[in-house]
């Protein structure tokens, strides 16, 4: 139960850094973020959620070798260096495609966009793109974890989204989604993953 809590909020972390909240979580990101090109790039949210979905997955998918052996009687670990990588590019894939168009087709209680086309490319969103796009990301973790359950925990994607952008307008009174991306985050990906870890 604490495991599953604590990977909900990783992964609400990293979506919520997905999502362009550093700047709104850490006062010193959008400084630390201009001062060059590399910093600009490595701090961009879906690079640096990546690199923080590598890092969980090779942390905890270390398996012990020996918890009394190695040099000075310090406990030995070996990683799974691909796992973590295939565990990085299926969060990298799921993650890439912009939500904006679908967490305004759910909107909230009164107010959502609905079903439209888009003017531009001719393409219909509602709230049947939006479900495509939740299966989307669990397909992608499918595909890099081969853990099933990533696609039942992605139709929770819809839910999620009418769900934080509810919960936003009555704690706020703005329109938005930020609020539904830890919620997206923490119950797409992280009660999945606490299951597959």
């Amino acid at each position: 139960m604490i495991q599953t809590l604590i990977v909900c909020g990783i992964f609400a972390f990293l979506y919520a850094l997905k999502g362009g909240s550093g700047s709104t979580l850490f006062p010193w990101w959008k400084k630390f973020r201009e001062t060059n090109k590399i910093t600009e790039r490595l701090l961009d949210g879906k690079v640096i959620s990546t690199l923080g979905a590598f890092l969980f997955a090779l942390l905890f998918n270390a398996k012990t070798v020996s918890l009394n052996g190695g040099a000075f009687g310090v406990p030995e670990y070996t990683v799974q260096t691909v796992i973590a990588l295939l565990f990085a590019l299926g969060w990298l894939a799921s993650v890439a495609p912009s939500m904006g168009e679908e967490h305004g087709a759910v909107g909230r209680w009164g107010n959502s966009w609905g079903e439209y086309v888009t003017k531009g490319f001719g393409r219909k969103y509602g709230v049947k793109k939006a479900l495509q796009r939740g299966v989307w990301i669990g397909a992608c973790m499918v595909l890099a974890t081969g853990f099933i359950p990533y696609l039942y925990f992605s139709l929770l994607f819809v839910p999620c989204v009418f769900i934080g952008q509810e919960l936003g307008y009555r704690v706020t009174g703005k329109e938005g989604w930020a609020l539904a991306e830890p919620i997206i985050g923490g119950f797409v990906y992280g009660i999945a993953t606490s299951m597959w870890i």
